[in-house]
């Protein structure tokens, strides 16, 4: 029997160290923030609407992996004023998932630069030039994407 337990707890023991380090923790966002989010492994939830007047980055992500952005149905609104201004921007990602959201008035909705293996579900845009770019970016699925109001010149999807 002693030998059994020498051998179980070191197992037991590894399986614990692994799913620790696996692990999300979880950071609620309340109002846009241009400042990277460099961190992998990641639960970001939006936990109210969010109105932004800067002509600039809302949400950044960077260098990182294993991240959701859960926005619970809750609305980015930006300003659209002909600037370059992005809701959602990614860079150098690997394994986002950004969900649940509504955009609003944005030069960009979701910007994938350099973004793999990545996903988009359940996103409705309203007045957004171009509510998904995938530049440099591969293995991106998305789904059950709403766009209305978008413009003639614009573009939903590029």
């Amino acid at each position: 029997m002693r030998k059994a337990n020498k051998i179980v707890f070191p197992v037991v023991y590894f399986f614990l160290i692994l799913l620790s380090l696996q692990s999300a923790y979880s950071i609620n966002i309340d109002s846009c923030n241009p400042t990277w989010k460099n961190d992998s492994n990641v639960d970001y939830d939006i936990i109210n609407n969010i109105n932004y007047d800067a002509s600039t980055f809302c949400l950044r992500f960077r260098n990182a992996e294993n991240i959701t952005l859960n926005c619970n149905g809750y609305w980015l609104n930006g300003t659209n004023d002909d600037s370059l201004d992005y809701s959602i921007y990614t860079e150098n990602v690997k394994n986002i998932t950004v969900k649940d959201c509504k955009l609003n008035n944005w030069t960009f909705g979701v910007y994938y630069y350099r973004t793999n293996n990545s996903f988009l579900e359940n996103i409705s845009s309203y007045n957004i030039n171009k509510t998904i770019k995938l530049k440099e970016s591969n293995n991106n699925l998305a789904w059950n994407l709403k766009l209305f109001y978008a413009k003639e010149d614009r573009k939903s999807v590029v």
